[in-house]
């Protein structure tokens, strides 16, 4: 299969699914994952697509980079729903938390239990629908909506969070690095992610093992502003040794 031919096909896998894996590429046009990466370059250079880890997502997507969150709500989707049952034995009775928009912070709105008295901030639209059900006290901050995590961002979203104080902050990111910290794919949520941090009493991160090692266009902050890490056993042990040699709880389920 010629270059042009290869790369018309990524296009085309890139406009259904929006979202596209090197390894899947490869496979299906039996080249190898060097020459995907290639393809993937010259076609961002086109304008056509943005380069992710591992993969590319389509650049018609709204929040530009980020893949949407229907699409990453299905990703490792098991070890999603044991974080967020997990996350359970860190909520008390009578506190106050935020919960960051997410699909693993999603996870732990879903196991929580009903008529539990504690109040929910949170700037996702989807995490407020849910504990609306569930007769908990729910707030939810000001913003606009950004379509492609379900978050409300921008100065409304930052100026609410700057005026609360919480016991803990349930805190989602796209990447995990012992260098680079805490990064995250849309600059869109980045500040109100850090009004977040600042809330909060402890800020406890959940994230799949799939961040880990991930570095993402957007900064958080270091990691040193986590207390603890919920993440799922898959995590690479020289991240879990080095969150732990930091001071930094990690619990693995």
């Amino acid at each position: 299969m010629i270059g042009a031919e290869r790369r018309l096909k990524i296009i085309e896998a890139i406009e259904r699914d929006r979202i596209v894996e090197v390894a899947g590429l490869a496979q299906g046009l039996g080249v190898s994952q060097v020459t995907v990466r290639n393809d993937l370059r010259e076609l961002e250079k086109e304008g056509i697509l943005k380069r992710t880890h591992g993969g590319a997502v389509s650049l018609s997507n709204p929040s530009g980079y980020e893949p949407a969150f229907t699409l990453r709500e299905h990703e490792l989707r098991d070890q999603k729903e044991r974080i967020g049952k997990a996350a359970m034995g860190y909520i008390e009775e009578g506190e106050s938390i935020i919960l960051d928009s997410g699909s693993t912070t999603m996870q732990i709105a879903r196991h929580l239990k009903k008529n539990l008295n504690v109040t929910v901030v949170t700037n996702a639209v989807n995490i407020a629908a849910e504990l609306a059900h569930k007769s908990v006290r729910v707030v939810i901050t000001g913003g606009d909506v950004n379509p492609a995590s379900l978050s409300a961002v921008g100065h409304l979203a930052e100026k609410s969070l700057r005026e609360i104080n919480v016991d803990k902050t349930f805190l989602a990111a796209g990447g995990v690095s012992l260098d680079r910290g805490i990064t995250n794919n849309s600059f869109l949520d980045v500040q109100v992610k850090r009004a977040m941090i600042d809330a909060a009493g402890e800020v406890i991160l959940v994230a799949d093992s799939r961040k880990f090692g991930k570095v993402c266009l957007a900064q958080i902050g270091p990691l040193s502003l986590v207390h603890r890490v919920i993440t799922d056993r898959d995590a690479p042990a020289d991240h879990v040794e080095g969150l732990r040699e930091m001071g930094i709880e990690v619990i693995l389920i």
